[in-house]
């Protein structure tokens, strides 16, 4: 009898103590999240210290505010997109769209529509909506409507099947621009990315297989044990372990030439069909690999986090003599 207290209570100690672990691992993962440890503390709202856009550090941490106060939504076909939202220096409207103001004063119904698309660089993250790309598009065609699609994470099967979307309701076009290409990179290029897939598919399969696993008491009640005892221990070192990892691994271009071109193949048949989409609809078309930290010599806080500075400078300049080989014209 005297044995089995004995035991008993060394396996609620054993419990107790598993438990208090999983608290900590998770307290030091939301600590991480905030940017407030770890080797890099620039990460959210504090990327606004890092700005060199001659404005102000409480200007700047207003414009970081607003973005992390922005909620995304379903929307189909092109998977997500913002809601509408008005903040300080942001503005969403009803479509998702970032807002571009422009003067009601130059607009007539035959002023042409110029519609551009892309990731969060057209989108504008960190810049207020006067100092995104389609603002400053505006201003030196002031006498177009210029529209932003933009949307953070998009890559160009994306943009293809926004562009879709406003052609086959009949919304007016005259120029659409597609300023694209980090994305397709940095998304499709990683090992677990399929070449036809976007940057929130396995997030999304995850929260299917949950949703599936809600009506069973037994997945309840292991999910609840997990909450408890492991999921935060097991998360914490699943990302040390990804922070100290080969990241070659991360990405399967760096090492594979053929899933380098493959995915510079597919960046440019969306153009393409783009391309053919607007031509047969009679309107004009231009796409362009967006500039990024990996080229040129970029106006960066030396303190910067770039991601995957190890082997994307290398395959972002084959990309971009893939596509040059293959849009000779």
């Amino acid at each position: 009898m005297k044995t089995l207290k004995i035991i008993l209570i060394n396996v609620c100690i054993l419990v107790a103590l598993t438990a208090l672990l999983n608290g900590i691992f998770f307290l030091l993962l939301g600590l991480k999240n905030e940017g407030s440890t770890g080797d890099y503390p620039y990460e959210g709202k504090r990327r606004a210290l890092l700005m060199n856009n001659g404005k102000d550090s409480l200007y700047n941490l207003s414009v970081m505010d607003d973005f992390y106060s922005l909620e995304t939504e379903y929307r189909p076909y092109v998977v997500w997109s913002r809601k509408s939202y008005k903040g300080k220096t942001t503005t969403v409207n009803e479509e998702g769209d970032r807002v571009t103001f422009l003067d009601s004063s130059r607009i007539t119904d035959s002023s042409p529509v110029l519609r551009v698309f892309g990731g969060s660089t057209v989108w504008g993250t960190g810049v207020d909506d006067h100092g995104t790309i389609p603002a400053y598009l505006y201003t030196y065609l002031q006498e177009h409507i210029v529209l932003n699609h933009g949307e953070s994470g998009f890559v160009s099967r994306q943009s293809l099947a926004r562009l879709i979307n406003l052609l086959n309701q009949g919304e007016k076009t005259d120029g659409v621009v597609f300023y694209e290409g980090f994305n397709d990179i940095m998304t499709l290029c990683r090992q677990e990315v399929g070449y036809n897939s976007h940057d929130r598919a396995i997030q999304i399969n995850t929260y299917i297989e949950q949703a599936k696993k809600a009506s069973s008491a037994k997945s309840v009640v292991k999910e609840f044990v997990a909450l408890i005892f492991y999921r935060y221990t097991l998360q914490y070192f699943a990302d040390k372990k990804a922070i100290t990892g080969d990241e070659n691994q991360m990405y399967k271009c760096c090492t594979d030439p053929a899933s380098l071109e493959k995915v510079a193949g597919t960046l440019v048949r969306n153009w393409r069909l783009a391309h053919q989409l607007c031509e047969a609809n009679k309107i004009s078309f231009h796409a362009y690999l967006q500039p990024c930290a990996y080229t040129g010599n970029p106006v960066f806080d030396p303190r910067y986090k770039i991601t995957g500075e190890h082997c994307m400078p290398e395959t972002y300049n084959k990309v971009c003599e893939f596509i040059h080989a293959e849009l000779k014209n």
